[in-house]
């Protein structure tokens, strides 16, 4: 059935079949939720037609691109991936990067949409601290929302790739640290000491951060309970931006024109030579 395609080829088939079927999974439990039902049958269709050129490059699909559609996160993720490593690869010749996360402690459903607006605001005052402004001198700054089953709380967190002068390192400008954990616990006012992580992005990394930051969501869990925390992500979520940028960062995407909150272009309908349908009953692909 796939003798014409290459072993790359196949991969990228294989690869968008795994989120075909997260997709099924994710509409099935959309029709429990309070907010998204009318969403369901959206997603559920979504990818069943794919057409491939004559090399096995997809040309063709019937993408929804709803949020929390997995085949559009996919889809969203990876654009987002290439335009991060397009801006690496301007900025790199003057600065390096450096992956920093700000963590807050875990929050109920009803707390995450506010807590989310503190960490925003939060985040963007410690990026106006002066003492951060030396050394910092952009930021790429991306929202993760995770789900913890064992006591039914969220964990929103904030990845932000910073871009640092070369001299960085061994300049009086260099942030250690314990110096950007208190900086962050002053920000957000914290009664406790917040977690932080903070490392160097050597060339390999950096991509690697780059589609961690914008992975697709993953939820492993009974049609009940993803339901109820899809409900409660849709809530604290709708309408906002996921990904950021200050200074440096900012002025570079805005030079090479990219935007992080666009959709994905439509996929021209070019030179299509193979057409694939998706089996509901055998969970999968099948040229037609």
């Amino acid at each position: 059935m796939y003798s014409d395609f290459s072993n790359i080829e196949l991969a990228e088939l294989i690869d968008i079949t795994k989120y075909k079927r997260l997709s099924v999974e994710t509409a099935e439990a959309l029709r429990y939720t309070k907010s998204l039902v009318d969403k369901a049958d959206t997603i559920h269709y979504c990818g069943s037609l794919l057409s491939f050129d004559s090399k096995g490059n997809l040309v063709s699909a019937n993408f929804c691109r709803e949020r929390f559609c997995p085949m559009c996160q996919r889809r969203k993720a990876l654009r987002t991936y290439g335009e991060i490593c397009r801006l690496w690869e301007v900025m790199q010749a003057e600065y390096s990067f450096v992956h920093l996360v700000l963590t807050i402690k875990n929050v109920n459903g009803r707390e995450l949409p506010d807590t989310i607006n503190h960490l925003f605001k939060c985040s963007s005052k410690m990026f106006k601290i002066p003492r951060f402004k030396q050394g910092v001198k952009g930021v790429l700054r991306c929202l993760e929302v995770s789900y913890n089953a064992d006591n039914n709380t969220y964990h929103p967190h904030l990845h932000c790739l910073c871009a640092v002068r070369k001299s960085y390192f061994t300049s009086r400008y260099y942030l250690k640290h314990e110096e950007l954990r208190e900086m962050w616990a002053m920000s957000i006012k914290a009664d406790y000491a917040p977690q932080i992580s903070v490392k160097k992005c050597d060339d390999g990394a950096i991509a690697e951060v780059a589609k961690y930051c914008v992975k697709p969501l993953a939820l492993d869990l009974p049609t009940d309970g993803r339901a109820r925390v899809l409900d409660v992500l849709n809530f604290a979520l709708k309408g906002r931006r996921m990904l950021q940028s200050y200074g440096v960062v900012r002025e570079t995407a805005r030079a090479l024109k990219i935007d992080f909150d666009g959709d994905c272009e439509d996929i021209p309908n070019d030179g299509a030579k193979s057409y694939f349908c998706y089996d509901y009953a055998q969970n999968l692909y099948t040229e037609c």
